[in-house]
């Protein structure tokens, strides 16, 4: 299952080379994330955070946190793990943007074309018409396209929080070690 996900492009893995130590690139993600809990009006917090996630040893989870219109970058949840070799820091993550709420979306789907098929095949018996046929093409059609867009949309928007990602980390950096130092001053 996590092959078809990978070739779908709904999980993808990478690597980032930072130049920070990993104790410091702790420090930088403990200070740039919120809390990873959900809230209903996350939207409105006053937290000039833009993720929020959990940081261990070694490990972490983020997930970007929701804006007012941007609902589906929210749900993208990205982990990994990071090891400090020669002073520099090797952030190995997976990026995931398969969810539960796609899981029901799916489910709704499967239920609406089997009683759509139930219901041309039963007119089938009933009467022979080339009128069915027809309406099992469309039916056809419109599943394929109905099943592949939010796997493309949703994959889409892995490619981009990937891309954007080593940005996301330079700039949690630059905010660290400008806030740390103006608290030193």
């Amino acid at each position: 299952m996590a092959n078809l996900f990978e070739r779908t492009g709904l999980v993808q893995e990478d690597e980032i080379m930072l130049d920070i130590s990993a104790i410091e690139f702790e420090k930088v993600l403990k200070h740039n994330l919120d809390p990873l809990k959900y809230r209903f009006f996350e939207v409105f917090s006053k937290s000039k955070n833009s993720y929020k996630g959990i940081v261990g040893q070694n490990r972490f989870i983020i997930q970007k946190k929701r804006s007012l219109f941007q609902l589906r970058s929210g749900l993208i949840k990205i982990s990994g793990n990071y090891k400090e070799e020669n002073q520099r820091t090797t952030v190995s993550i997976e990026i995931n943007g398969w969810n539960i709420y796609m899981v029901l979306l799916y489910l709704i789907f499967i239920i609406f074309y089997a009683f759509g098929y139930s219901l041309i095949f039963q007119n089938e018996i009933q009467k022979d018409s080339n009128i069915n046929l027809y309406f099992a093409i469309v039916l056809s059609l419109h599943m394929v396209l109905q099943i592949s867009a939010p796997i493309l949309a949703k994959s889409k928007s892995v490619k981009n929080t990937k891309h954007h990602l080593s940005g996301v980390f330079q700039d949690m950096i630059i905010n660290y070690r400008y806030h740390t130092k103006s608290e030193l001053v």
